[in-house]
């Protein structure tokens, strides 16, 4: 995960602080970034961060929803299938007859509780900067929260095509 991160999202806060730390970064960005970095409560904003990465990142459970919506087969299972069965809950006894496919129940509902509470730490923080820098990190994760909630397009039809992941 900190691979993908690191290459495509080249602005993640760890990246950010090593490249201020080594002047690669504008002064203006230097100067607002360092008043930030000396405020009263920014080291106990930035552990929450880091907290929060961290149960992102050790959930195998997200980790296989978030491959179901971006279109991946995860478990036999495209997230076409898997809206459908949510849809109409007659079906959902059959689908679990797999026991596996429970970790993709319990990664929408992990998923869930994951984006109230990073959508509750970024509108408690005090720190623009810094809470541009959690966006960049979590980008994925926030774009595809705000298709699934309406906000610009359904997470299905977003699917790219069909890949496997069994």
């Amino acid at each position: 995960m900190i691979a993908y991160y690191e290459r495509h999202y080249p602005f993640a806060p760890p990246l950010l602080l090593r490249a201020a730390g080594d002047r690669r970064l504008p002064d203006t960005y230097r100067s607002q970034w360092q008043a930030e970095l000396e405020q009263e409560g920014f080291d106990a904003a930035y552990r929450q961060f880091l907290h929060l990465n961290a149960r992102f990142i050790s959930n195998d459970v997200i980790g296989y929803f978030i491959e179901l919506l971006d279109g991946f087969y995860v478990f036999d299972t495209h997230i076409d299938e898997f809206r459908r069965v949510l849809e109409q809950p007659a079906r959902l006894g059959g689908w679990l007859t797999r026991p596996d496919r429970w970790q993709l129940l319990e990664g929408m509902a992990s998923f869930y509780e994951f984006a109230l509470d990073l959508d509750q730490y970024l509108a408690a923080l005090e720190f623009p900067m810094l809470r541009g820098h959690v966006l960049a990190a979590f980008r994925l994760l926030v774009r595809q929260w705000r298709r699934a909630d309406g906000g610009g397009g359904t997470v299905a039809s977003e699917c790219r095509g069909p890949r496997r992941r069994r």
